[in-house]
C-alpha cells in the first residue's frame, strides 16, 4: 500500500501546511509587542519632538476616535481593550499599499526584507508582503517602542519543507521508486526485466497523457474559436435562453463523453478528455444555470455509455459470466 498511500499523505500534508501558514499574519501587531505605550502614544500623537513625517502620515490615517484616544493618552487609565482597539486600527492600515509615501522613505534605513518588497513594487506585491513591508517601516520609525517581529513562523518553515516533499511530481516520483524497489525485491526480477516492465507502463501511461493533452488542446481551440458566444447567440441570452444554453451544455458534455468512450473504450480516458475540453472552455455556474457539479456528473454518466469490445471491462464481464460476445452486447452493453 505504501506506493499508493505515501503520495496521498505527502500531498495532503503540503495542502494542510500551506493552508495553516497562509492563515497566519505574523506582520500584524499585538498589544504585547508595543513595549512602551507611553512613548509610543507621545510619538504618534506629536507630543514628542521626534515625530517624523512618516509618523504624522500614519497618525492622520487613523480614525478620528482613535486619534482622540491617542491624544488624550493617560498611562494610568488606558485599559487593555483600548490598547487592542488602537492595535486593530493600526493593523487595518498595515494592509494598505499606500500607507507610507515612497518619497518619504528616503531617510529611513529599511531592512533588506522591506527593500526587496519595495523594489518589487507594492502594487505588485501580495497582501502579506504589503503587511510585512509596512510593519518593518513601523519598526524603523518606532525603534524603541515596537518589538521586531519574526518573519518566518514555525508553520511557515514547515510549509516550505512540505512544499518540496508534497509537490505532486516529487511525491509520485518517490512512490515510483519505492514501487520499483519492492517489485525487484519481492519478485526477484533483474534490472533488464524491470526496464521492460517500466517501458510497458510508460507506454500505457503515455497514451493517456497524449489523449489528455489533445483534449486540453482541443478545448483551448474551442475556447479561442468563441464556441461559448456561438452557443449563446444560438439559444439567445438571458432569461429562458440561459436555461436552454445550460441544458445544451450538459447534453453536449454527455454526448462528447459518449463518443470518446465508444471510440476508444476507456471510461477513464473519456472522463479525463471530456473534462479537459469543457474545463478549458471556462464555463461558469451562471452560464450553466446550475452548479458545475452537474456538468461533472453529465460527463461521468456519458463515460459509462457505449461499453463494447474495445473495453477491457466488457471482456471481464463476458468471461466471468460465461457469455458470448453477442450475449454480452445484448445484456452488459445495453445496461
Amino acid at each position: 500500500m505504501l506506493p499508493i498511500v505515501l503520495p496521498i499523505l505527502l500531498i495532503a500534508a503540503n495542502t494542510v501546511s500551506k493552508t495553516l501558514a497562509e492563515a497566519e499574519h505574523p506582520a500584524l501587531l499585538t498589544a504585547e509587542q508595543i513595549q512602551d505605550w507611553s512613548g509610543f502614544h507621545e510619538t504618534l500623537s506629536g507630543a514628542a519632538e521626534s515625530q517624523e513625517e512618516l509618523v504624522q502620515a500614519l497618525f492622520e490615517q487613523l480614525p478620528s476616535e482613535t486619534q482622540q484616544l491617542v491624544q488624550q493618552f493617560d498611562a494610568a487609565s488606558l485599559e487593555t481593550e483600548q490598547k487592542i482597539g488602537v492595535v486593530n486600527e493600526l493593523n487595518l492600515l498595515l494592509a494598505s499599499a499606500k500607507l507610507f509615501a515612497a518619497d518619504a522613505l528616503g531617510d529611513i534605513e529599511l531592512p533588506e526584507a522591506a527593500t526587496a518588497v519595495s523594489g518589487k513594487g507594492l502594487d505588485e506585491a501580495s497582501g502579506k508582503e504589503v503587511e510585512r513591508f509596512n510593519r518593518l517601516v513601523m519598526e524603523s520609525i518606532f525603534p524603541d517602542h515596537i518589538q521586531p517581529h519574526v518573519l518566518e513562523t514555525p508553520r511557515m518553515k514547515t510549509a516550505k519543507v512540505t512544499a518540496v516533499l508534497g509537490n505532486p511530481n516529487f511525491a509520485l516520483l518517490i512512490s515510483t521508486i519505492i514501487a520499483m524497489v519492492m517489485l525487484v525485491r519481492n519478485r526477484g526480477i533483474s534490472l533488464k526485466e524491470l526496464s521492460k516492465t517500466t517501458e510497458t507502463a510508460l507506454m500505457s501511461g503515455g497514451v493517456i497523457i497524449l489523449i489528455t493533452a489533445a483534449g486540453g488542446a482541443f478545448g483551448g481551440m474551442l475556447r479561442a474559436a468563441g464556441i461559448q458566444d456561438s452557443i449563446t447567440d444560438m439559444v439567445g441570452g438571458g432569461g429562458q435562453g440561459g436555461d436552454v444554453a445550460g441544458i445544451l451544455l450538459l447534453l453536449s458534455a454527455f454526448g462528447v463523453a459518449v463518443v470518446v468512450k465508444f471510440a476508444q473504450g476507456s471510461g477513464t480516458v473519456s472522463m479525463i478528455t471530456t473534462a479537459a475540453i469543457f474545463g478549458s472552455m471556462g464555463i461558469s455556474s451562471d452560464q450553466l444555470g446550475c452548479n458545475l457539479v452537474y456538468l461533472a456528473m453529465a460527463i461521468g454518466n456519458g463515460s459509462m455509455v457505449g461499453d463494447w469490445m474495445n473495453n477491457s471491462g466488457f471482456w471481464i464481464f463476458a468471461k466471468m459470466s460465461v457469455l458470448t460476445e453477442a450475449e454480452t452486447l445484448k445484456s452488459w452493453t445495453i445496461v
